[in-house]
């Protein structure tokens, strides 16, 4: 009886322990199914990105790709066009007309969802979030849309301590949004479940409003790319996104009026800033008519692309995205004017080749490589990363003053000179020292410690390797030794003895001639 009340007890236990294995396990398996993985979109920018084109002819929805955005906030917080930010995740809205500032409104979002919707037909999803607003301007302006919404100046152009401030003006406003709304998304995303958003890249659909200015938006445009991949970066943590693709919409040449003379300069520039500042590019839009040359608005009003064309744009602007993930993108920027560094991509992509610049007196003393410090592999002032697939690469370059080496000469006047060619050395230099023996004299060895000097023939130095330390350099002399040749002493040995015994020979011949 008492075996078995055992059996029972024992039997109980293991289903117990078998119980609490399976839910342990089972809970694993749920937590895994809860990791939802999203790719993110970003669109900024003012009317043309906000959404003002009429839907007309336009339908369609895509079920793969989510939406989250903002549009045209006033800087008193009273009013706004649209608001999808809180509870996107929790009631997922699958991009369809609408998401621009009216209901039957688009902005480039319907075209990207187009372009991107057949990829996320799986498990992965993606998600395009906005935030813009109609006849803001880049630069720091007061122009009476400015005014109501806010400009988008760049963050690092504020002054010292400078924050965004709507009730107090429009400096910055609508980039602090973007920011902070892409910080409310992103933080929603990972509270349903998406464990580990990646972003895309970034299109821009402004400019408008900056026309006649082009050379101050060039300088301002490459502030915004840097800031904004900086604070999307620090959002996400992933430091890829401080190389984020970033895709600029060239201005319609037919804006406000055909053939608008503004616009050709302001395009140049544009690609100009594509073709200097890595991973950013730009899509066409000349073809995409807003006034024709009978001065008929295609929107019915004159800055606006017609619904189809924003399409076309959209579907643009998603292609070029989605061709920009495959690219390795290098963001290479160097800290200071100390000195300089550029890069070199191999053919296969298999290696960047950074190569540095530091001016006279300094040297590179960081190199950061999406975060990670590789100043230990920098020869030469040369270094070598093998990407390994990767695609995106954030690089910081920075420079300080070299230390001036004490470099000490040691060698005997009487037997020579020594001089160094440089009257001051710093760490990483090569000493370089210039020897001329005395007459009766040759050098014998030039050295630092037990490190011989190479002599460099085309200069007529010896040289040493880099040094970071204070050294002295030892030259030693040595005496010629002049060879003598021997006294001729006659005797068998001698010349003498070889002359006889040739004349000996000489006369024998002689003498046997006559007999």
């Amino acid at each position: 009886m008492m075996k078995k009340r055992l059996l029972s007890l024992m039997a109980a236990f293991m289903l117990l322990l078998t119980c609490a294995v399976g839910f342990s396990f089972g809970g694993e398996a749920r937590a895994e199914e809860t990791v939802k993985p999203i790719d993110l979109y970003l669109v900024g920018g003012q009317s043309n990105a906000a959404g003002c084109s009429k839907a007309v002819g336009v339908d369609g929805s895509f079920g793969n790709v989510m939406y989250a955005g903002e549009v045209e906030r006033t800087l008193d917080g009273s009013g706004v066009k649209h608001c999808y930010i809180d509870s996107f995740a929790a009631y997922p809205k699958s991009m369809k007309v609408g998401c621009g500032i009216y209901s039957d409104r688009i902005g480039p979002e319907f075209g990207i969802a187009k372009a991107i919707n057949s990829l996320y037909a799986g498990e992965k999803k993606a998600l395009i979030f906005k935030s813009a607003a109609g006849g803001t301007s880049l630069r720091d302006a007061r122009t009476e849309l400015d005014l109501t919404y806010g400009n988008w100046y760049p963050k690092s152009m504020w002054a010292r301590g400078f924050t965004p401030d709507p009730s107090v003006g429009p400096t910055g406003v609508q980039y602090l949004r973007f920011v902070e709304n892409f910080k409310s998304v992103y933080g929603e995303l990972k509270a349903n479940g998406y464990d580990a958003p990646v972003v895309k890249g970034m299109a821009w659909m402004q400019g408008e409003n900056d026309l006649g200015e082009p050379g101050a938006y060039e300088v301002l445009i490459k502030a915004f790319i840097s800031d904004i991949r900086k604070d999307i970066a620090g959002i996400t943590g992933n430091d890829d996104d401080l190389s984020m693709p970033f895709v600029i919409g060239e201005i319609a040449t037919s804006i406000s009026e055909y053939n608008n003379p503004l616009v050709p300069t302001f395009n140049e520039m544009q690609r100009r800033v594509a073709g200097s500042v890595s991973g950013v590019y730009t899509v066409p839009t000349a073809d995409l008519i807003i006034v024709d040359e009978n001065g008929k608005q295609a929107n019915g009003d004159p800055y606006h692309f017609s619904g189809k064309d924003m399409v076309t744009l959209g579907v643009r602007f998603g292609e070029k995205l989605l061709e920009a993930a495959d690219e390795t993108i290098v963001e290479l920027n160097t800290i200071g004017k100390n000195g300089g560094a550029r890069y070199k991509l191999s053919q296969d992509k298999s290696k960047i080749t950074l190569t540095f610049s530091p001016n006279d007196g300094y040297k590179t003393s960081s190199v950061k490589v999406n975060g990670e410090e590789k100043l230990a592999d920098v020869k030469d002032n040369v270094l070598e990363i093998a990407t390994n697939g990767e695609k995106r690469f954030s690089i910081t370059v920075r420079f300080a003053k070299k230390a001036a080496l004490e470099v000490k000469l040691d060698y005997n006047r009487e037997h020579g000179r020594a001089e160094l060619t440089e009257e001051t050395y710093y760490e990483g230099d090569k000493i370089a020292v210039k020897v001329t023996p005395n007459d009766g004299y040759k050098v014998k060895s030039v050295a630092i410690g037990d490190k011989p000097l190479t002599y460099n023939s085309e200069h007529g130095n010896y040289e040493s390797e880099p040094m970071s330390e204070n050294c002295t350099v030892s030259v030693e002399f040595e005496t010629i030794v002049t060879e003598v040749e021997p006294e001729d002493k006659g005797g068998c040995g001698g010349k003498s003895a070889l002359v006889a015994s040739l004349l000996v020979v000489a006369l024998a011949a002689v003498a046997l001639k006559r007999g």
